[in-house]
């Protein structure tokens, strides 16, 4: 059941990240100029033009591997190229960890050509002949035009400080298995560098790596559903039916291990059931490493009096 959501859900969220990049390299408007020089007749609200693009470090592979360990891109854009303040704010509340993409075009000749958007993806070659590569990456950073990291990159949320200037610099990962194909394949280094969009995604699709990788998880954990959960899991049958006081006394479960989902200390357990006596197994972790317990409630389960 995981493997089919997962699989499910790595569909859906491909199909919707490129109706996302295909519909902002559309409305950017892409041509060649007289020197041959690309320039946009348009803008997108969430595509950005790109004034540089380097690779600042790849890591060596590990032992027994070909794919670095990582690759450390960064992506110059200046804000200034959008008129309207509120997407020059969306594009600096960017944070750490959200998806960007990079995007090449291959422009027609023809000035002010947009293509059709969105609703033309069944085109097809139209749009194919639009786009030459794309690639994902994760952000690590955003610095101003001082080169210093925007507030909720730097953790000041006390006194914030505004960015200085236009011009954003954004430290990125890129995926280091699709880097090394890049460099192995018929395009070299140099060609894997050239992109003329960051594309961002809205907020309900740029969770969809967080979202696989939970699900990933979930399929390749070793413990199993017990079977009281099984039903409602599935997505059928009486919720209630779970609960404890609509189990028989010999379904109850005497026993229940949490891991290591308290952290903190016996104030952070104890407050997530109150009224409950709750018996703390184990020991919490050295002073400089945040506590974790693994902590069990013992059955079956009665309310304290009062």
């Amino acid at each position: 059941y995981l493997v089919r959501c997962f699989e499910l859900l790595k569909l859906e969220a491909a199909a919707e990240i490129r109706e996302e990049v295909f519909d902002a390299a559309a409305r950017v408007g892409a041509y060649l100029g007289d020197e041959g020089d690309l320039r946009f007749s348009g803008w997108a609200r969430m595509a950005a033009p790109i004034a540089s693009f380097v690779v600042k470090r790849v890591d060596p592979p590990a032992l027994g591997e070909d794919r670095p360990r990582r690759v450390l891109g960064e992506i110059s854009i200046d804000l200034g190229d959008f008129r309207r303040a509120d997407v020059r704010s969306e594009w600096d509340c960017v944070r750490r960890h959200d998806v960007l993409f990079l995007v090449a075009v291959r422009p027609p000749r023809e000035e002010g050509w947009r293509g059709g958007g969105a609703a033309a993806m069944d085109v097809g070659e139209e749009e194919a002949s639009l786009i030459s590569r794309a690639r994902g990456c994760e952000v690590v950073d955003i610095r101003d035009a001082a080169g210093r990291s925007l507030p909720h990159f730097a953790f000041e949320h006390d006194n914030p400080r505004p960015p200085s200037g236009t011009r954003r610099t954004i430290l990125v990962d890129l995926d280091p298995t699709q880097h090394h194909y890049d460099c192995q394949g018929q395009e070299d280094q140099k060609a894997s560098c050239s992109y003329h969009l960051a594309v961002r995604l809205g907020a309900n699709q740029s969770n969809f790596k967080s979202v696989l990788e939970c699900v990933r998880g979930l399929a390749c954990e070793d413990r199993e559903l017990p079977p009281w959960l099984h039903d409602v899991f599935l997505g059928y049958g009486d919720p209630n039916s779970s609960h404890f006081t609509f189990m028989d006394q010999q379904d109850q479960i005497l026993e229940l291990d949490f891991a290591d989902t308290f952290a903190g200390g016996d104030d952070h357990l104890r407050s997530c059931f109150p009224g409950w006596d709750v018996k703390i197994e184990g020991e919490a972790g050295s002073a400089d490493v945040a506590a974790f317990h693994r902590a069990r409630i013992v059955g079956p389960l009665r309310r304290r009096e009062g």
